[in-house]
């Protein structure tokens, strides 16, 4: 069985890829699906599909906290999320490509479960270098 997260991932890097081809029902319907993941905000999901916010404020309800996101860095989330399904450390390197991209660290870290505290101190001590 296939992990939550790792599901409503992969789906968001197809329906991303996917939107800008999409007629508007289309990216609606795309959100809903992605909605029943628990995972996303209305921003984050109106960013995935293409769509603005307001276009699902009223059809959906939120599930799901916020944070700075780029749906971009959806490939390495789902790296990241497979990483910590294996037991093993993802390396800070793809953490710092989601941040570089736009991503807050809140925000990687609670879609793909990974302590916030595993990464934080190490970059706070990357700031003071």
């Amino acid at each position: 069985m296939e992990d939550r997260l790792l599901s409503g991932l992969k789906l968001a890097e197809v329906y991303w890829k996917k939107a800008p081809f999409a007629k508007r029902e289309e990216k609606v319907t795309m959100a809903e699906a992605l909605n029943y993941y628990e995972m996303f905000s209305l921003t984050q999901l109106a960013k995935i599909v293409d769509l603005n916010p307001r276009d699902l404020s009223g059809k959906l309800k939120p599930s799901a906290g916020g944070g700075r996101f780029d749906p971009q860095t959806l490939g390495t989330l789902v790296m990241l999320r497979e990483h910590r399904l294996k037991g093993s450390k993802p390396s800070t390197g793809l953490v710092a490509l989601t941040r570089e991209a736009g991503n807050s660290l809140s925000c990687t870290c609670a879609l793909t479960g990974i302590p916030y505290t595993t990464y934080y101190n190490q970059l706070v001590n990357e700031r003071k270098q």
